[in-house]
């Protein structure tokens, strides 16, 4: 079969089965998502304490993931197994790996919303445009950037056939 064009089709949802509370929650001590957070795999949740970057455990063990960061944005997984963090201090993306430590991706980005591509570059918001940026070589392409726009946070749909773009009204 040819591709015809068509967008493909959701899966349906039936929002009318969706619980009005949640299930069941649980808070986990230590890393915290000042804007984002993401998960190894072994399933430990990586968040800011506004200084370093945690690791904990659901049932709640807290481990510096990385000491001195400061306040971070958005993470996400390169390909690598490395994270990319977007840094406010410097307004750099860092290449973080807890047996490494933090090197500098990218300078001059100051990126808010941070995602990796299928591609294997990584995409950023920051209220004025959307980068790709290589992490081979922190090489920067705008791809977005329209008057007005004022793009937050970002992601890819599920098949990666679209990039979705999150904007700021305020």
């Amino acid at each position: 079969t040819g591709d015809t064009g068509a967008a493909p089709t959701a899966p349906a949802f039936d929002c009318t089965a969706v619980p009005t509370e949640p299930i069941s929650t649980r808070e986990i001590e230590g890393a915290r998502g000042y804007h984002d957070v993401a998960f190894d795999p072994l399933g430990n949740l990586i968040g800011s304490d506004n200084n370093a970057l945690l690791q904990s455990t659901y049932t709640g063990q807290i481990a510096v993931f990385v000491p001195g960061l400061g306040v971070v944005q958005g993470m996400d997984w390169l390909p690598d197994g490395d994270l990319v963090v977007a840094r406010d201090a410097d307004e750099s993306l860092q290449r973080v790996n807890p047996l490494a430590g933090a090197s500098v991706l990218a300078t001059d980005v100051a990126a808010y919303g941070v995602i990796t591509g299928p591609d294997g570059m990584v995409y950023t918001a920051n209220y004025l445009a959307i980068h790709r940026i290589d992490p081979a070589t922190g090489e920067k392409t705008v791809i977005v950037q329209q008057a007005g726009l004022r793009p937050r946070v970002l992601n890819f749909s599920p098949d990666f056939g679209r990039l979705y773009i999150g904007t700021f009204q305020g």
